[in-house]
């Protein structure tokens, strides 16, 4: 996925970035989080093991940033859901979006592998799975026809 503008070296770290992804994705799959390790994933992607460190500073961010990248994936497919779906059904039907024909994608088997079990990398996996819960019930509120908490709140501007 080439951007209109970006320059041969931004494009070589962007090509770089997804073969670390695209690698770790299949290793976890097929090995599981735990028993992949970054020299596999670094071999996988055809890069040096100082090179995935310039990308990632550990398995455990690269799993965070694909959970991350997720969630406005998600958001889009619960906005894009029918108004008089009940929401518990709006949020399987998004959360299927994610998930695809094959099953849980590799990111997601990551998740639920109890080696996952660091406490920073824990602490992170809480607070990214409380930002999940807050954009799932402010996109929810808003299809409600509720201002979401914040939507009311004073902008920067308005406080100056």
């Amino acid at each position: 996925m080439t951007v209109e503008g970006e320059g041969r070296r931004d494009r070589k770290k962007s090509e770089t970035r997804q073969a670390l992804r695209d690698a770790a994705h299949r290793l976890f799959a097929e090995k599981g989080f735990s028993q992949t390790t970054i020299d596999d994933i670094a071999a996988a992607a055809d890069v040096s093991r100082r090179t995935f460190f310039r990308y990632y500073d550990s398995k455990d961010d690269l799993l965070r940033s694909d959970v991350s990248d997720l969630l406005p994936v998600m958001l889009a497919a619960l906005r894009g859901r029918p108004a008089d779906e009940p929401p518990f059904a709006s949020i399987l039907a998004a959360l299927r979006t994610l998930i695809g024909p094959d099953g849980p994608p590799a990111v997601a088997q990551s998740l639920a592998d109890p080696a996952v079990t660091g406490f920073r990398a824990r602490l992170s996996l809480v607070r990214m799975l409380a930002q999940w819960e807050q954009g799932i019930a402010d996109t929810l509120l808003v299809r409600m026809g509720f201002n979401a908490p914040g939507d009311d709140a004073p902008s920067e501007e308005d406080r100056l």
